[in-house]
């Protein structure tokens, strides 16, 4: 799927969907959106696993419409959260935003120099359930682009990636994984891309990274095929 589809479709979503943030961005379970204490517990995860104080200035790459850069933005000094779709940006500048936000509508692909409000460098880099959405080669320039515009040691939090050895649990009926495979050979799998493990470590030792692997909070069906990367600078 294309940047320009892709946007396009969440554009629509949003329209669809005005009052529900969660819907809007696909945080849902049988089609409801997740609960809000799964959602609060995400949030923890996300803060836990960055680290995050209140010295740290934040990048949310692909954020959506800013639900959870939102719940982030108490935590630290400043952050920006960039996504390719319009309406998913009009939507966090009017529902999310935060004194020390500034959201901007960019496409990860073709990233242009950034620096946190104020000037000079990122500390602290979230891109959160949107890996799936570029193929594999995509991660190792994405990582050049981060650590272009983050401190001399930064933590990345690539989150909510789906795991290729575990795809089966989320196609967890043979119709649907009849379906998959049919729509596999046409390129069409609805899910994306599905990372595995390797594919992160491969990339980040090219550049002198470690990468840490977690899982998702229990109760999630996403549990059962969805990861958290941590990438930092190789101790």
């Amino acid at each position: 799927m294309t940047s320009d589809y892709l946007a396009r479709y969440y554009d629509d979503r949003t329209a669809k969907t005005p009052s529900d943030l969660l819907k809007q961005v696909g945080h849902t379970e049988s089609g409801e959106p997740i609960a809000a204490y799964r959602f609060d517990r995400l949030v923890e995860d996300i803060a836990t696993r960055l680290d995050l104080t209140p010295q740290d200035r934040l990048l949310d790459l692909c954020c959506g419409n800013g639900v959870f850069t939102a719940r982030l933005a108490p935590r630290v000094e400043s952050v920006v959260g960039l996504d390719f779709s319009p309406g998913l940006i009009d939507v966090a500048r009017t529902q999310c935003d935060a004194s020390n936000a500034h959201f901007a509508v960019a496409d990860v692909r073709r990233l242009p120099p950034l620096e946190p409000e104020g000037g000079g460098t990122f500390s602290k880099v979230l891109m959160y359930a949107a890996l799936q959405h570029f193929p594999k080669a995509f991660l190792g320039p994405l990582l050049d682009d981060i650590l272009a515009m983050t401190t001399d040691d930064p933590v990345i939090l690539i989150g909510f990636v789906p795991e290729q050895r575990r795809r089966f649990a989320f196609y967890d009926s043979w119709p649907r994984r009849l379906t998959y495979l049919s729509r596999k050979l046409v390129g069409k799998d609805v899910m994306g891309s599905w990372w595995s493990r390797a594919d992160f470590e491969t990339a980040c030792a090219a550049r002198g990274l470690e990468c840490s692997f977690h899982p998702i909070a229990e109760g999630l069906k996403a549990h059962d095929y969805r990861f958290d990367a941590v990438i930092r600078n190789r101790g």
